[in-house]
C-alpha cells in the first residue's frame, strides 16, 4: 500500500489498515524525517512493538526498493508530501496506486479545501498530472472506513 499522508503513522492508518491489510512493515519516506532520530523514536511509538519500521529519504527509499530489501513483507510505504512520492518514482520507483489520505496546509503554500484531510494547490495537481501521466492510479481515501475513491472525482487536475 502506498500512501501521501501528512501525519505518517497515526491511529486511522495503524489501527484500521494494518489488521484489514495484515500489514507487519511500515515504511516513512521524507528527508526531513529521515534525518531526525527524535522524530524517528517519536513514529516507532505509534509502530506495532511486533512491526518492523524503516524511515528513508526518497533517494534512499528508491535505492532500498532497487536493491529488494523490502520485498517479501506486508508494507505500508507513507509518503509525508506528495514531492516525497514524485521524487521516489522519478527516481525509479514504480507505483501502481496511489491512495491521497491526509494532504495539509504548509506554511508559505496556498491551498483549497476539497474535503476531509486534503488540502490541494495548485503545485500539488501539477504533481497529480504527473504521476498520472506515468499511469499511476491515484485514489482518495481518508480511512480505512472511507470508501477508496478515484482522487479525479475529488481534485480537478
Amino acid at each position: 500500500m502506498y500512501r501521501v499522508d501528512g501525519r505518517m503513522l497515526h491511529g486511522q492508518v495503524i489501527a484500521t489498515f494494518a489488521k484489514a491489510l495484515s500489514l507487519d512493515s511500515y515504511v516513512v519516506v521524507n528527508e526531513e524525517i529521515a534525518t531526525s532520530p527524535k522524530k524517528i523514536e517519536v513514529l516507532k511509538l505509534a509502530v506495532p512493538h511486533e512491526a518492523k519500521l524503516a524511515v528513508y529519504s526518497s533517494a534512499q527509499f528508491a535505492l532500498a526498493m532497487k536493491n529488494g530489501e523490502l520485498t517479501g513483507q506486508h508494507l505500508c510505504i507513507v509518503f509525508r508530501y506528495l514531492q516525497d512520492a514524485i521524487d521516489s518514482v522519478n527516481l525509479g520507483v514504480s507505483i501502481d496506486k496511489l491512495m491521497i489520505g491526509g494532504m495539509f496546509q504548509r506554511i508559505g503554500k496556498e491551498a483549497e479545501n476539497l474535503g476531509i484531510a486534503l488540502m490541494v494547490s495548485s503545485e500539488d495537481k501539477n504533481g497529480f498530472r504527473e504521476l498520472a501521466a506515468k499511469n499511476i492510479e491515484l485514489t482518495y481515501q481518508v480511512s480505512y472506513f472511507n470508501k477508496e475513491i478515484p482522487l479525479k472525482e475529488v481534485v480537478n487536475y
